[in-house]
């Protein structure tokens, strides 16, 4: 697992300017980080009143108010057409509810996941006007949906979009089209989400302009699918998220009390990480797992009884996605430890029979976390396949997928995720064909980055310190968790928590000891002992136990105290070039070639202690740093591995018996290298 590049935080004027207007000195070195350095506009930010701009000001609005107004007037039956995850349903409530409430004649209708996909299809345009549809309106999807809006014409049935995706070129014939993202859309705010704009299009439905009161009834279900589809929370966002966490924490909903029951979460302070990782789960589960109609009707239930049954439900639905994940995830793992080279590639492409289509993208992005690669998860069934991609920032996914369309079927999606199916039999020529595309895009692939805030001191490590960061919040895309910065702390212990899925450690920070939580990371994993020092990267927190505040530190990433990453990562491009059989420099083949005597270090290494972790940077860490470079070890492990010398099993190191003397300077890997060193080849091929 590679390391992340860390973004160092740096002293700014604009921290002092802001401290010096009143803003907290922590709070102002965090707006500062983050581009906001006048103190207008950091009060603006702070300010817990915001202003929401005219619906009026869309494009398309007054149309489509004046169509909804008529259909109503008329009787005639509207059609909500939404979308299967958090936002799409949320979006479908929000919208549905309000309807109801004006006595309209009004249904709605969610397309299948795995038997109709994202938005409108033509089957589905078939079945509207079967049941007598008279009026369609889309909420987060229809800008892209052309031949089926020109079909529903065809049909005798008008149709409103609201949508907040990027259009495309040639824009669908509906009869009104709001969608902040047009260029001549004319709405001051553009970051909108589906439900976002569906509040928007009630606010002017009401004749709401200030949205205040419009924002009251509904911004708890505005806010779940804000923060669910992970758009920026600044202006209008950030409005709805504050006011709709707000409502929750004392909801009449019994849908939502429900949800906030099985996730564990009612009755507490409620921040964005709640939706992210407590609510908005659950409700996307159930469409996962092929039922959308519990979470609509979720959201919709006024009897708490059956809301009860209904939030088991979903949350069941987690339950059995997390298994799935989980499946999915150690089948991979299996993969892996057969034919280690798959991981070698720019863009990991990975498949597996049976795996369930509506969770392979959250598989891949946690793939993507785990080796900081684009990565294409992709379920076959016999004949076909279908598979979702994850990126890293600074690649594009779809644009590498594009190249790659004579492989395809289908496709479609935007830079960091997307969708596609295949033929199972052109799994391979699809991942052969990334990889040329891969090339192409990025010499080197991006290097996933982990931007810190600032650098605390250790007297700032307390609770009254931290608790002042409450009024950035809420917090969520686009206004990330505050990351800080711990140097030079010392582990005083190491714990298995969690059925030994996570580490808690004690650190020694200044004078004092804390306390710090590590997600994710085991024991075995672990590449640093008791005594050593380190740099933390860690968010804050205070939470609340049994009336007794604490402080909360969850670790995001450690290393060594003055670590050296830009040594670090010009090892690590070099040793990807060579895994993938790309040219070297003879001055890079130079940085990571390692002598007779460094490949002896590497061996007692392994030798001396058994269990040490196969992957080639924790091994660095645990075993070679100060005495090594990451390059050199991760050759020298390569070399060590083709001699035969040493086997990973289970993701461990251990010696094998040796069967006579092995010339490791004969191994492929080394003769590439000594090629390149002594001149007689250009590269490695």
């Amino acid at each position: 697992m590679p390391l992340k590049r860390w973004i160092w935080p740096g002293e700014t004027k604009q921290a002092d300017e802001l401290a010096a207007a009143g803003i907290q000195p922590l709070t102002a070195r965090v707006l500062a980080s983050r581009g906001i350095g006048s103190p207008n506009e950091a009060r603006r930010f702070l300010s817990t009143e915001g202003e929401l701009h005219d619906p009026f000001l869309m494009k398309g609005m007054e149309q489509a108010v004046a169509l909804i107004e008529g259909a109503l007037q008329e009787g005639k039956l509207i059609v909500i057409y939404g979308d299967y995850d958090c936002d799409g349903i949320t979006s479908t409530v929000l919208l549905y509810r309000y309807l109801e409430e004006q006595g309209a004649n009004v249904g709605y209708y969610i397309p299948d996941r795995e038997d109709e996909g994202y938005g409108l299809n033509m089957e589905a345009c078939e079945t509207l006007h079967q049941n007598g549809a008279e009026l369609v309106i889309t909420v987060d999807n229809g800008i892209s949906a052309a031949a089926e809006i020109d079909r529903l014409h065809e049909l005798g049935i008008k149709v409103v979009v609201t949508d907040h995706h990027q259009p495309p070129e040639i824009l669908p014939a509906a009869d009104a089209l709001i969608d902040p993202h047009c260029e001549d859309s004319g709405y001051p705010f553009r970051e909108l989400c589906g439900v976002g704009v569906a509040f928007k299009l009630v606010c002017a439905l009401e004749g709401d302009i200030e949205g205040v009161d419009t924002l009251a009834r509904y911004a708890d279900l505005a806010a779940i699918g804000t923060i669910a589809d992970v758009v920026p929370l600044c202006g209008e966002n950030r409005i709805i998220a504050r006011a709709g966490l707000q409502k929750m924490e004392e909801s009449e909903n019994p849908g939502i009390c429900a949800l906030l029951a099985a996730a564990g979460l009612a009755e507490k302070a409620l921040g964005a990480e709640s939706v992210s990782f407590g609510l908005a789960p659950r409700l996307n589960a159930a469409s996962r797992m092929g039922n959308c109609d519990d979470s609509v009707a979720l959201m919709l239930c006024d009897d708490p009884q059956q809301a009860a049954v209904l939030a088991e439900r979903v949350d069941a639905a987690n339950r059995e996605r997390k298994q799935l994940e989980g499946a999915i995830m150690a089948d991979i793992a299996r993969q892996v430890e057969e034919d280690p080279s798959l991981l070698r590639y720019r863009v990991l492409v990975l498949a597996g029979e049976g795996w369930h289509h509506g969770i392979v993208g959250i598989a891949a992005s946690r793939m993507v976390e785990r080796y900081g690669k684009p990565c294409l998860l992709i379920g076959t069934q016999g004949e076909e396949a279908r598979g979702s991609a994850r990126s890293v920032p600074g690649f594009s996914v779809i644009d590498a997928i594009t190249r790659c369309k004579d492989c395809l079927i289908k496709f479609g999606g935007h830079p960091l995720a997307a969708g596609f199916s295949l033929k199972t039999s052109d799994v391979g020529r699809l991942r052969a064909a990334l990889e040329r595309a891969a090339a192409g895009m990025a010499p080197d692939m991006p290097i996933p980055q982990l931007p810190l805030d600032a650098a605390l001191h250790p007297r700032e490590l307390d609770i009254a310190t931290i608790e002042q960061l409450s009024a950035l919040e809420p917090f969520g895309a686009g206004n990330e968790l505050p990351l800080f910065l711990l140097p030079g702390a010392r582990i005083e212990e190491i714990n298995a928590i969690g059925e030994g899925k996570h580490l808690k450690l004690r650190l020694r920070f200044g004078e004092r000891s804390h306390y710090a939580v590590y997600f994710g990371m085991t024991v075995g994993r672990f590449p640093y002992r008791v005594g050593e020092a380190v740099d933390v990267a860690a968010n804050l927190s205070v939470s609340e136990y049994l009336g007794q505040k604490r402080l909360s530190i969850k670790i995001r990433d450690l290393r060594p105290q003055g670590f050296d990453q830009e040594e670090y990562f010009a090892d690590y491009c070099c040793c990807e070039r060579l895994s993938r059989g790309e040219a070297l420099t003879p001055e890079q083949a130079r940085r990571i070639t390692p002598v007779r005597e460094e490949l002896a270090l590497v061996y007692r290494a392994v030798q001396k202690r058994s269990g040490l972790p196969a992957d080639g940077d924790q091994f660095y860490l645990s075993c070679c740093r100060g005495r090594l470079g990451c390059g050199k070890t991760r050759v020298a492990l390569d070399v060590l591995l083709e001699a035969g010398l040493i086997a990973s099993r289970d993701g461990q190191l251990q010696i094998l018996p040796a069967e006579g003397k092995k010339d490791l300077m004969s191994t492929k890997i080394l003769s590439r290298l000594h090629s390149v060193l002594s001149g007689n080849a250009v590269g490695i091929q």
